[in-house]
């Protein structure tokens, strides 16, 4: 089974949805995209146990993608958790995310589970699961994913408009998630994608099927309009589940 599980489609100061993030399954190997600090309660309410996931990937270090970290290996620390867990993210990624553990519990804190670390973009094979990754235009360093899985693509943007690097990793993916923060191109918001940068996506991709999320709020009802009857290009169902069969 390769399944999407979407935990939050949201932009950064959202009032009403979570932080953008999602949990992959490939034949029972679980992977966290993202964990924001208004999406840890989604993880924990959705998977109460542990031990559930094996590797949590980081696209970039702003506080809506990487601030919930702490409270979650907190979390699964108290609640028992004993499994390794594999944590995927850039070297400057790594030195955020010890050093908001070290911030709040103490330079001498320690889970009582192993964390491992795999240096982003280096590919890597997780269970079934083939990933890669190519960077996007974002204000920080992002990385946007690949993941495949028996013969099927999902493939997921983070932050940023998309670079030549980028349209070559979403190429011919069964499933794109990307962001759309912007309804219509703005000069003024650097490194985030509009509708009509996402339909280029698209189409030079050629993916299969292309939803978007972390949709700035005020730009949400008019995103949503304009997909009404445009085939190929949705939104990402907050908190559904998509097969790929």
């Amino acid at each position: 089974m390769f399944e999407i599980q979407v935990l939050g489609t949201g932009a950064a100061n959202d009032p009403s949805l979570p932080n953008s993030s999602a949990i992959v399954t490939g034949y029972g190997t679980k992977l966290l995209i993202d964990c924001g600090y208004s999406v840890a309660r989604e993880v924990l309410l959705t998977l109460p146990d542990p031990n559930a996931i094996d590797a949590i990937f980081f696209t970039h270090h702003h506080p809506d993608h990487a601030w919930g970290f702490a409270p979650v290996v907190t979390a699964w620390q108290d609640y028992g958790r004993r499994k390794p867990l594999l944590i995927l993210a850039t070297r400057w990624g790594r030195f955020q995310l010890e050093k908001l553990i070290e911030l709040g519990f103490g330079p001498n804190w320690q889970p009582d589970f192993q964390i491992d670390w795999h240096l982003v973009p280096e590919p890597l094979m997780l269970g079934d699961m083939a990933l890669s990754f190519a960077p996007t235009d974002h204000t920080v360093p992002n990385h946007a994913v690949r993941i495949a899985c028996a013969g099927r693509v999902f493939a997921y943007s983070g932050d940023g408009r998309a670079t030549p690097q980028s349209i070559a990793l979403y190429r011919h993916a069964d499933l794109l998630f990307h962001e759309c923060h912007l309804f219509e191109d703005d000069a003024a918001v650097l490194g985030h994608a509009s509708l009509r940068h996402c339909r280029d996506i698209a189409r030079q991709s050629e993916c299969g099927e292309m939803m978007l999320y972390h949709i700035e709020a005020g730009a949400r009802a008019d995103v949503t309009l304009a997909l009404a009857h445009d085939r190929g290009v949705g939104l990402a169902p907050q908190g559904g589940v998509l097969r790929l069969l």
